[in-house]
């Protein structure tokens, strides 16, 4: 038996016989007892023992099917040292099963619905293939972030995954996205998202509802860059009035979760991004400390990076 923590099993004995000269080009069969697959208590797993043929050192699968949760894959083509994969794999996954893998995330909801191949060397495989993603739900605690009705179908291309339009709700607003992403290559994506009235809180005792544009690309530096345009439709903020963090906040918690980063960054140099983000407030700042109320507008842009944000404007 073969076991990886609570996200997935394999117990199944191999009978495999080849020539000294070929030991990759054998013929055979794996006896499955059992498959999961997934993260308890949400598991994909082998309804019934099968046979699995091994032939010219390839494993063959003809419409393996793995089913629970009321998801279920299924698989055909082969695998092997050799040659490599070719794959298809198609059916629906629930996205709670998926949510032990991702720990930046504290609620994972949504039906995918795939048709997907994969081919190419086991060290390097590509995907290529569709996907639908339906009543998908996700929440981050801190910052709080509650995302809703999200729809939208992907299209795999290789190294990349492209979607032309994600839509939801998030935070009382919604939200509109589009781009490539190089998993592989994450200095190469490039996203656009249009927010409208969604509602953060970046320090506390603050309410900050926003709307515009936002664009994750490579700036006119030649690095990955966040840009976009952003007014503010209402703000309230009581106690504590510091301008500089309430956009740092906003910016690299909302934006970029902290969470997130630190998770992307884990085995790689940390993730910094080039800054050029305008936040426009048309007299709809409203300010209640211990000492003032105020009334107020900005006109403001932050520049140099995430790690390192630079203000520049007037606020009245």
């Amino acid at each position: 038996m073969v076991q990886g923590g609570d996200c997935g099993s394999i117990n199944a004995s191999l009978d495999y016989s080849f020539q000294l000269t070929e030991p990759l080009l054998g013929s055979g069969s794996i006896l499955a007892e059992d498959i999961k697959v997934g993260c308890a208590p949400y598991i994909l797993s082998l309804p019934q023992r099968s046979t699995l043929p091994i032939t010219g050192g390839a494993l063959k699968l003809n419409q393996l099917k793995l089913s629970g949760n009321e998801s279920a894959m299924t698989l055909n083509g082969e695998v092997g040292l050799a040659k490599g994969f070719d794959l298809s794999l198609d059916g629906g996954l629930y996205l709670s099963s998926l949510l032990p893998l991702m720990p930046a995330l504290d609620n994972l909801r949504g039906l995918l619905t795939t048709k997907v191949s994969l081919r190419g060397p086991l060290d390097d495989p590509s995907f290529h293939g569709s996907a639908a993603l339906s009543g998908g739900e996700f929440g981050i605690h801190e910052p709080d972030v509650e995302a809703h009705k999200i729809a939208g179908n992907f299209a795999l291309n290789g190294k990349g995954i492209s979607f032309e339009k994600l839509t939801g709700a998030v935070n009382s607003g919604t939200f509109e996205m589009s781009g490539t992403v190089l998993p592989a290559d994450p200095e190469r994506s490039s996203l656009t998202a249009r927010l409208n009235q969604v509602t953060i809180e970046p320090i506390p005792d603050s309410s900050i509802t926003v709307s515009g544009d936002f664009r994750l690309g490579t700036g006119q530096e030649k690095r990955q860059t966040l840009s976009g345009d952003l007014s503010i439709d209402f703000a309230e903020v009581k106690k504590e009035f510091n301008l500089n963090k309430i956009i740092v906040n906003a910016i690299s918690g909302y934006f970029l979760p902290s969470r997130i980063k630190q998770q992307a960054s884990s085995s790689s140099k940390p993730m910094d991004l080039d800054l050029d983000v305008r936040i426009h407030a048309p007299r709809n700042i409203f300010v209640i400390t211990p000492f003032f109320s105020a009334e107020l507008n900005a006109d403001v842009r932050a520049t140099r990076s995430i790690s390192e944000p630079s203000l520049d404007g007037k606020m009245e």
